[in-house]
């Protein structure tokens, strides 16, 4: 027979174990968290839905009793090590141990704590729904992904474990003293300890009516630093006298606080009633009537789209403008969900929507100025680390502001459109499945390359380079749908997007975009959206060209290999060209039998070459007569009668080229009248291009009006 072991002896080993555990997970803290682990090591993982029961539902569990997943259980633990977080897209890391003294490394992704590291500060308790616990880099570590999966517990709550309670116990803090230990937080950035302060010192219900709404005053700052503007409005209101009350000097910090957290919740009609509000008691207030003329000036932008595009040029990322949105609405789209609406007529050029990106992410500033060759094809984003910093301000920005979550909730995220229902809430806090966030971006992110908005074109650059594209979220304008005979072109600048009507568009039509260039060519253009969007596009050009029936990758592949250099100027080598692309012309054009009217995008590159190659050997009516033939190989149909120039937009699809083609044929018409047509019509497509007319003399600068 076997020796029985001591229950001390078997007690006294285990406790061994633990803190032999515990001193080897400590040293690999700082370890563990130097390692590239981002928040988009989330993406392909750990897609639980958020826990939608409440803490008092749950069965406890123990770190010792925990398998990769744990449904219907919950887990308490406390912070033992100062949090380290290396980066923003990087999890917040620290060690927690349990009610056993048990340990674990601990990491947790999209904090929404200002500062982030503050969720697992040393010493917090947190009940943790529903558990992961998976490898990273070899080490076994409790994961949190979800947010709303993690509660904060206070000394008092019920479920706060009995040995984390500290010895002696802590004597109850008055109103006062929170009051103070908030207002220290606040002066050293500690925003979200700040809030929880003020909220412990309400808590303790002051009968004092002053000291109540000095609370809510100080709250309502501390909540405005950590972007919770929801809070900071409400507690801004609530620390005001009631109705018909006289309000005193002492009040204007309240209402600045109320008024600058609608601003920046873009609800500019409130935050006009509060500033004037605030102007009736300081009616000299400088800071004040600045501030409201600056609310006015973003009214005035909402109302009737007049933007001062100078300024907005100047704002190379993050703009300070209104969403301009009231030419059009919402509506449901036949056999494409829904989509965006004319409701007046529109020409060509005419600004149609204004947006201001709900959330952007801009590449590192030192990367916007290495120019690089970009490319044409990624309209849309999807590079990683764009699309997971997009992915966590998004969330952040939804869990510190619940108020603006329905609008972004409610967009497609690949299966159907969301119900407007409210948010869930459980155990006093709301839930939102990050993971839904992420389908929702998927399937709506725009790609750009910012910082080059004052460059002609610069607008609408689009990189083929991730670590140098940026990429935003824009709620209006995700319910664009597709047509590579769109009605629109779009351009972003900092992160406003600008859509201008790309040809003449009656009330009650539908405003398309292009999701993928039409140069991509069939059937690469149909495969792409069907992979990224699962769709057909059922427009005009994709039918014809489907009954084309033929291969045309070859061909694209075979066209942009003659494309010009930009400083090729030897006539032997021009002449070749122009002899190449001829040859080209003559094969390609009888694969392109069935789009008569249509745009022959490889042709139109073609004449593109012969145009350009013309005009550089001197051949100016060569060059003008292939410019026509670009102009109706883009789809539009042009013709010159009795001095009048007549271009049916139809089925035209706007390209830096058709404007070089209507320049070059401006500066060779001897006819005057003609020529300023021609010029006319070239700004025309230039500012639908461009968004603003900015830089057209720098790109077209040898020609003025005539």
């Amino acid at each position: 027979m076997g020796e029985h072991q001591h229950p001390l002896q078997s007690d006294s080993k285990r406790t061994e174990r633990i803190k032999l555990k515990r001193d080897e997970i400590v040293k690999e803290h700082s370890e563990l968290a130097t390692e590239h682990h981002t928040v988009w090591h989330a993406r392909s993982q750990d897609a639980d839905p958020p826990c939608l029961r409440s803490l008092q539902d749950l069965k406890r569990v123990r770190l010792g009793n925990l398998r990769s997943q744990n449904h219907g259980s919950v887990l308490l633990v406390r912070a033992i090590e100062q949090p380290i977080q290396l980066g923003p897209l990087f999890p917040v890391m620290n060690v927690v141990e349990d009610i056993t003294n048990d340990v674990s490394h601990m990491e947790f992704f999209f904090s929404s704590t200002s500062p982030p590291a503050a969720i697992l500060t040393q010493g917090t308790v947190l009940a943790i729904k529903e558990p992961l616990y998976v490898m990273n880099h070899g080490k076994r570590v409790v994961r949190v992904v979800q947010p709303s999966n993690v509660k904060v517990l206070k000394h008092g709550h019920d479920m706060f474990p009995r040995v984390f309670v500290e010895s002696p116990p802590l004597v109850s803090k008055t109103s006062m003293e929170w009051a103070k230990e908030g207002n220290n937080a606040l002066e050293i950035g500690e925003y979200s300890r700040s809030v929880d302060c003020f909220t412990s010192g309400l808590g303790t219900h002051p009968e004092n009516h002053e000291l109540r709404q000095s609370l809510h005053r100080s709250r309502a700052t501390a909540a405005f630093h950590a972007g919770q503007y929801d809070l900071a409005m409400a507690d801004a209101f609530l620390s005001l006298p009631a109705p018909g009350d006289t309000l005193k000097s002492t009040d204007c910090t309240a209402l600045r606080c109320a008024g600058d957290a609608a601003y920046k919740l873009r609800e500019f009609s409130q935050a006009r009633a509060i500033y004037q509000r605030l102007l009736s008691i300081l009616p000299a207030d400088i800071q004040g009537l600045g501030q409201l003329r600056k609310i006015e000036a973003r009214i005035h932008e909402e109302t009737t789209g007049a933007y001062n595009f100078t300024a907005l040029l100047e704002d190379q990322t993050l703009a300070d403008h209104a969403t301009f949105i009231n030419r059009t609405e919402v509506q449901d789209s036949e056999g494409h969900g829904r989509g965006v609406f004319a409701k007046d007529d529109m020409v060509c050029g005419e600004l149609i929507f204004c947006e201001k990106a709900f959330t952007i992410s801009h590449p590192p500033p030192q990367l916007l100025g290495d120019h690089h060759s970009i490319s044409s094809t990624n309209y849309y984003g999807g590079c990683g680390k764009g699309v997971a910093a997009l992915w966590l301000h998004t969330v952040q920005k939804l869990y510190a502001n619940p108020s603006l979550a329905r609008p972004i909730l409610a967009l497609y995220g690949g299966t159907t459109y969301s119900s407007d229902a409210d948010l869930p809430s459980v155990d006093g806090q709301i839930v939102i499945d990050v993971f839904q966030i992420l389908q929702i971006i998927d399937h709506n992110v725009y790609g750009f390359e910012a910082g080059h908005a004052q460059q002609p074109y610069g607008s609408t650059k689009y990189s083929s380079n991730e670590g140098r594209e940026s990429v935003g979220l824009f709620a209006y304008a995700s319910y664009l749908n597709h047509s590579c005979l769109n009605n629109t072109s779009r351009s972003i600048i900092g992160d406003m997007m600008l859509v201008r009507a790309s040809k003449p568009i009656r009330k009650g039509t539908e405003i398309t975009t292009t999701y993928l260039s039409p140069s991509i060519g069939e059937p690469g253009r149909t495969a792409e959206l069907n992979r990224i969007w699962k769709f057909h596009c059922d427009c005009k050009l994709c039918a014809a060209e489907i009954a084309c029936n033929t291969q045309w990758k070859p061909i694209f592949d075979e066209v942009r290999s003659h494309r010009l250099p930009q400083d090729l100027e030897d006539p032997a080598l021009l002449e070749d060209r122009i002899h190449q692309a001829q040859t080209l012309i003559g094969r390609v054009e009888k694969t392109y039998s069935t789009l008569n009217g249509l745009p022959r995008v490889a042709l139109r590159e073609l004449q593109e070459i012969l145009m350009v190659s013309n005009n550089r050997l001197g051949h100016y009516d060569k060059s003008c007569e292939h410019a026509l033939c670009l102009l109706r190989e883009s789809g539009y149909q042009i013709s010159t009668e009795a001095s009048q120039v007549r271009m049916d937009f139809t089925n035209g699809v706007p390209t830096r080229g058709v404007v070089d083609a209507l320049f070059l044929l401006a500066k060779q018409e001897q006819n005057q009248e003609v020529a300023k047509q021609f010029l006319l019509l070239a700004k025309q497509i230039y500012l639908t291009l461009n968004g603003t007319s900015n830089a057209w003399d720098v790109a077209y600068g040898g020609l003025v009006d005539r």
